[in-house]
């Protein structure tokens, strides 16, 4: 910072004026878990069929993990092929683990001007 702009920060101060930044533009942090349960009432009621499980620690009811998977994607991988693709990427911020997800492609065999993919869960482990 000091050689590019002229500016003498220490590290503390530069990583509390980021998370501010990112606070701002992407909301708190930890409010946005307490929106789980919103979020659950929302697919229940828009998305019946929907298959979800929100699990947290018994003793302090932090979040654990989260399985989501709509009914609408649960429809649609029944004209899939019998095949799922499973990946996962690390998630890098505040709460590290992994979020898996499942995709299935469609049966048209390509014949579609479209190839699509269904999305079938998501899936962050901790």
């Amino acid at each position: 910072m000091k050689d590019e702009y002229g500016v003498d920060i220490t590290y503390w101060k530069a990583w509390k004026n980021i998370e501010g930044a990112r606070e701002h533009t992407f909301g708190n942090y930890n409010e946005s878990y307490d929106q789980l349960c919103w979020y659950f009432e929302a697919i229940h009621r828009t998305n019946l069929g929907s298959i979800m499980e929100l699990e947290v620690q018994n003793e302090t009811k932090h979040f654990e993990r989260i399985f989501i998977a709509f009914n609408t994607c649960i429809q649609g991988f029944k004209s899939c092929r019998p095949m799922l693709f499973i990946d996962g990427t690390f998630m890098k911020g505040r709460a590290k683990g992994i979020l898996l997800s499942a995709t299935a492609k469609d049966g048209d065999n390509g014949h579609s001007l479209l190839l699509i993919y269904f999305p079938l869960f998501f899936f962050p482990i901790f």
